[in-house]
């Protein structure tokens, strides 16, 4: 996770797949979830971000559900072998 962390940054520049929205802005601004995911046999990082407002008190223990939450939730996949970040997208439309 302390890779991750570190390499958080480069998301802030990262544009959702397929879409001329804006960036993310500030990564580390979300409150965010990690899980392990294997991916055609490659272990990859989930993170699900979402802000602060939008969460429950149980964040840390349960994952949180988000739909249609704008630019307040959003999702990527990261690869630590390679340190990319693939798949960002915001959970619904921006609005």
């Amino acid at each position: 996770m302390a890779q991750l962390e570190q390499d958080l940054p480069a998301l802030n520049a990262l544009a959702p797949a397929g879409g001329d929205a804006p960036h993310v802005g500030d990564a580390a601004a979300y409150d965010r979830q990690y899980f392990g995911i294997l991916v055609h046999g490659h272990h990859k990082i989930y993170i699900n971000a979402f802000l602060d407002a939008m969460a429950n008190k149980d964040w840390k223990a349960y994952a949180i559900v988000i739909c249609d939450g704008g630019n307040g939730a959003w999702g990527a996949v990261y690869d630590p072998s390679s340190r990319d970040f693939s798949d960002f997208a915001f959970n619904g439309s921006r609005p």
